[in-house]
């Protein structure tokens, strides 16, 4: 639109166009360059963290649990996960690599899981959406316990935009609680709307965003643009020491893994 009103030189639309760039690039900018690290730096164990959306169960079972053990994934978070998927994880060896489980599958698009290496048992936790966000309390040796809630609200589309911004505005929230907390999943958000930019604010960092890879698209569908709405969230107290995103066949998301650097505890 820039280029087009610059060409006929129409100033007002030219303004206009130049205004809504440098605005919506002050938004996402920040996106493309490494964050502050935690000050003090943490001194606590490691942990991977997965992501990975699985389009109704359609994505290939061994695709994940190779992902898992290729990636040395201590926690996995599956949105979409259907009880015939769950099945296929486990026949795929997924129990043998995160034993631990903590699973609400349903069929079609609203089953979640949270599958862990460490015991992890499950906590209530109210969140306002139609799809399950199970919770879990995550014994890592050597950390505080980790809260882990995987998320999955409706997308903003249509008559759902109010069900998917009471599903982020009533995710759990840093409490300083004594506990680590994290948020992953297909948030359904980009970073330049504001209800998503809302709750980074109130404790959490995008994972990516903090190794300056929080523009890098983890989904995309027909002829639309690819954009990065599946997300690791962790609390301020966490480190990320880097972020990569993998194919999954068979599904329109990517898996995003973080590894994280948790505080000593």
């Amino acid at each position: 639109v820039a280029g087009a009103a610059a060409a006929l030189r129409v100033r007002g639309a030219l303004a206009a166009a130049v205004g809504c760039c440098l605005g919506f690039g002050a938004v996402l900018a920040p996106l493309a360059l490494p964050g502050p690290d935690p000050s003090p730096a943490p001194t606590g164990p490691e942990l991977r963290v997965m992501t990975a959306n699985v389009q109704y169960g359609r994505a290939e079972p061994e695709a994940v649990v190779r992902l898992v053990r290729e990636r040395r994934v201590d926690l996995l978070g599956v949105q979409e996960l259907t009880p015939e998927f769950h099945d296929a994880l486990l026949a795929a060896g997924l129990a043998e690599l995160l034993p631990h489980m903590v699973i609400d599958a349903r069929p079609g698009p609203d089953g979640t899981g949270l599958y862990s290496r460490h015991p992890a048992e499950a906590v209530d936790v109210e969140v306002d959406a139609r799809s399950a966000h199970p919770t879990g309390l995550v014994d890592v040796p050597g950390a505080p316990p980790v809260q882990v809630t995987v998320v999955h609200p409706v997308p903003p589309v249509g008559g759902d935009l109010g069900a998917w911004r009471r599903t982020l505005r009533t995710l759990p929230r840093p409490e300083g609680d004594g506990r680590v907390h994290m948020l992953i999943g297909d948030f359904n958000a980009t970073a330049d709307q504001p209800t998503m930019r809302a709750l980074l604010d109130d404790g959490y960092v995008d994972a990516a965003a903090a190794r300056g890879q929080g523009w890098v698209p983890t989904w995309s569908r027909g002829l639309g643009p690819a954009l990065p709405i599946d997300h690791v969230l962790v609390d301020r107290s966490t480190a990320v020491a880097g972020v990569s995103v993998h194919g999954l066949p068979g599904s329109d998301h990517k898996a995003v893994v973080a590894e994280l650097r948790l505080p000593a505890g």
